[in-house]
């Protein structure tokens, strides 16, 4: 055998775990790196007080920022996304209800790092009883 061949060959078994430790440095990294995503996330209004209607239009979604592994991101279905916001406090008048982390519907794996608006503005009216109507 060459002697320029033989010393490859003693290396080999080198340079093999240095490209494992290479491969599995690259690895390591690509699956701990976080990215952040940004969706438009519509509201889901619930328990909603009784004889109580909104007046005017609500908001619709707000500006949700998400943030999670590379494969958790990719994997999201933005149609599963969803801001749970509870109704069961509001009164009649205007109400502002703050929108935080917990009420956001996320899947495992994810952290909601922001949302805009942080509250949203609701104004109730309370809604006659039948028979009540214009009964002046």
């Amino acid at each position: 055998m060459r002697p320029a061949l033989r010393r490859l060959a003693g290396r080999l078994p080198l340079m093999a775990a240095s490209l494992a430790l290479a491969a599995g440095f690259w690895f390591f990294v690509n699956a701990r790196e976080q990215v952040e995503v940004g969706y438009l996330v519509p509201l889901a209004f619930e328990k909603f007080p009784p004889r109580l209607v909104l007046d005017g239009a609500p908001l619709e979604a707000v500006y949700v920022r998400l943030r999670g592994s590379r494969t958790a991101v990719e994997a999201i279905d933005p149609q599963q996304l969803r801001v749970r916001v509870d109704l069961a406090a509001a009164r009649a008048g205007s109400n502002v209800v703050p929108l935080a982390a917990p009420l956001v519907v996320v899947p495992r794996g994810i952290a909601v790092s922001g949302i805009s608006p942080p509250a949203v503005n609701l104004r109730f009216i309370v809604r006659p009883r039948a028979g009540e109507e214009d009964a002046r």
